[in-house]
């Protein structure tokens, strides 16, 4: 453009005063004018472009204007200084062009910004340098849509100072940006505040394109899909090399990143005209302790993980086909795992992973596994991988709380419009209710769980049951049916199920919970269970003794208050005379609880005038104990349950 430039304004140094050139079309190499108007008036010189085109770098302007006054040849030095007016803001400001000794100079100011080009010496590579100061990202910003159709928004500066030869189709030299921000037009891709410096070597023709860059980022924040990191303290090298021929979409055979002490990438890329890519991670390797924070914060909370410790080393090699991963291989060394709500902890995680066509067998070995509080043995497994599904490759079987867990099958299979889901079976075998009390720190009681669910169903966080969990508690048996949850791992996880039990011995349970002494057998159900953030949300609870006992059924004070306190009963909590016992026979004792909206609907085994019976008395001293509130606040009944297994007096209002 410059050549253009000098060529035009060489005119003006005629003789004559006033005089205009019209052409219709004028063509430099790549730099393309049309309806260029040129015109002098004594001193004055205005050159006007209907339109200025260069494809290379994406240059498109329409109604170009510079006014400049001539200053005439002294000392050698000729030149012209004016206002330059155009559409686009980074062609606006004062252009001033010199000529000395042969050798031209064109700046232009455009407030802080500048543009400074300065021609070399006759015959000499490079054949002139251009600077950069303080130069706003956003007056490239077609040029940049031009290799990233994707581009929404961009803004931030560019400094340098570039070297310029081949016919000005090839430039190098130092090159930095400050306060980058930029977002893709899906929101997918973003960043904010980078500081990018390095060298930078780009050429350009009609047939083909090269970019090279080396240097580092020192600051910023980056979003890639569900990726968001921050750019580490010490910085993070960068190297990159791109091309592209003619108007094909640019390939990038070389993408390095290495932030020193976490993470080292080598991987390349290919662009389609549409905007899709081809990613190949050649080399991965990082630190997981130094790399985790880092680079999946973001991805591990949104996953319902926030504040989750990862360590270990692992190395990988990976393909991405534009829609999901068609191939990769991962080694995972002293891994470890740390939840900060204890849902999930590993230690000593070796693994040996591979995806591919062909499906290899894949291996996952622990020293230390717990899952909720819930310790399991060391152990390992192994699978086969392909993208369309997973499969365990044979059956996995635990030792776990005394007895043994066993998953028969298990595999991830595609939906044809959702994503992928795991279907597997599950078979408990006497594990000890007593060590998954203590290890959930509940209530110590005794007991096994034991079960067959022929199949299960994961997906999106949402976990289903087919099949029933038999437990033997109390020396009677609970039934479990329906077990489903949403949000499993994940913000405010959500658990429903039906529970059945038959012949819970109430010596033991009233002992487990510090309930008093009771003697009896206890029959119910509990339908509709509802859990959210494991805390009771809805159920419709039914508890009645069983009349088949075969010994005597007696109830302590302490239990007869503690009954009372529940259900409301002040009167029965306050008579003077349950003090003058020990204890009391009793024929039967049912309370219901109907739970919604955070209150439970109280109920006994029949009505009496405005209240229910929730005890019948046998035998002397015979004591019937009758409630009379029929809507309790959740919140105050579980005060109350609580209050009676530490021991406290009831306290009826």
């Amino acid at each position: 453009m410059h050549r253009l430039i000098t060529t035009l304004l060489l005119l003006f140094a005629l003789p004559a005063a006033a005089w205009e050139l019209r052409v219709g079309r004028l063509q430099a190499a790549e730099l393309v004018a049309e309806q260029l108007t040129l015109r002098r008036q004594a001193d004055r010189v205005i050159l006007v472009l209907a339109r200025l085109q260069q494809a290379p770098l994406g240059i498109d302007q329409k109604n170009l204007r510079w006014s400049c006054t001539l200053s005439h040849a002294v000392d050698g030095v000729f030149g012209c200084v004016g206002a330059i007016k155009a559409g686009s803001p980074a062609w606006r400001g004062r252009l001033a062009w010199e000529m000395r000794a042969g050798r031209q100079s064109m700046q232009l100011h455009n407030g802080p910004a500048r543009i400074e080009f300065t021609e070399a010496a006759a015959g000499t590579l490079p054949e002139g340098s251009l600077q950069l100061v303080a130069l706003p990202l956003g007056w490239l910003d077609q040029h940049l849509r031009g290799l990233w159709a994707e581009l929404a928004t961009v803004a931030g500066t560019i400094q340098g100072r570039l070297q310029i030869d081949r016919g000005g189709d090839h430039v190098q030299g130092p090159l930095a940006f400050d306060r980058v921000a930029f977002d893709s037009r899906d929101g997918s891709t973003a960043a904010a505040g980078l500081a990018i410096a390095g060298t930078i070597d780009y050429a350009l023709d009609r047939k083909h394109r090269s970019l090279h860059w080396q240097g580092s980022a020192n600051a910023g924040e980056v979003l890639f899909g569900a990726v968001y990191f921050t750019v580490p303290d010490a910085g993070a090298r960068i190297e990159l090399r791109a091309g592209a021929e003619g108007n094909a979409a640019w390939q990038l055979p070389q993408i390095d990143w290495q932030d020193g002490d976490g993470l080292d990438l080598a991987a390349s890329a290919d662009f389609a005209a549409d905007g899709s890519y081809h990613l190949r991670v050649q080399q991965l390797t990082a630190d997981l302790t130094r790399a985790a924070p880092r680079y999946l914060k973001t991805a591990l909370a949104t996953a319902g993980f926030d504040g989750l410790r990862l360590g270990g080393r692992i190395s990988a090699n990976a393909i991405w086909d534009g829609v999901a991963w068609q191939e990769f291989a991962i080694s995972l060394r002293d891994g470890e795992v740390r939840d900060p709500v204890g849902r999930i902890e590993a230690d000593g995680l070796r693994a040996d992973l591979a995806m591919n066509a062909s499906a290899p067998a894949n291996t996952l070995a622990w020293q230390g596994f717990n899952l909720f509080g819930i310790p399991f043995n060391a152990g390992q497994t192994g699978w086969t991988w392909s993208p369309q599904q997973i499969t365990l490759s044979q059956p996995l079987t635990l030792e776990l709380l005394g007895g043994r867990l066993t998953v028969p099958k298990l595999q991830r299979l595609p939906a044809a419009s959702a994503s992928p889901y795991w279907l597997g079976a599950l078979e408990l075998d006497q594990l000890s209710v007593r060590q998954l009390a203590t290890a959930l720190d509940w209530p110590g009681f005794a007991g096994s769980l034991s079960g067959h669910l022929p199949q299960f169903r994961l997906q999106d966080g949402g976990l289903q049951f087919d099949g029933d969990l038999d437990l033997k508690v109390f020396d009677g048996s609970m039934r479990i049916s329906h077990l489903a949850s949403e949000r499993s791992f994940g913000i405010a996880p959500s658990l429903s199920a039906d529970i059945v039990f038959d012949n819970l011995d109430l010596a033991q349970l009233s002992a487990a919970f510090s309930f008093g002494e009771m003697q009896g057998w206890l029959d119910g159900r509990i339908s509709g269970l509802r859990l959210l953030d494991w805390a009771p949300v809805a159920f419709d609870a039914q508890l009645l003794t069983d009349p088949a006992f075969p010994g005597k059924q007696r109830l302590s004070q302490r239990a007869v208050q503690g009954i009372s306190s529940v259900a409301g009963s002040a009167g029965a909590a306050g008579n003077p005379l349950i003090r003058m016992f020990d204890s009391f026979g009793y024929k039967q004792i049912g309370i219901n609880c109907r739970l919604a909206d955070n209150v439970c609907h109280m109920s006994g085994m029949e009505p009496t005038g405005t209240g229910y019976t929730i005890v019948k008395g046998s035998g002397l001293p015979r004591l019937n104990v009758v409630a009379f509130q029929q809507r309790v606040d959740w919140p105050v009944l579980v005060k109350r349950l609580r209050a009676m297994a530490e021991g406290q007096a009831p306290r009826i209002e």
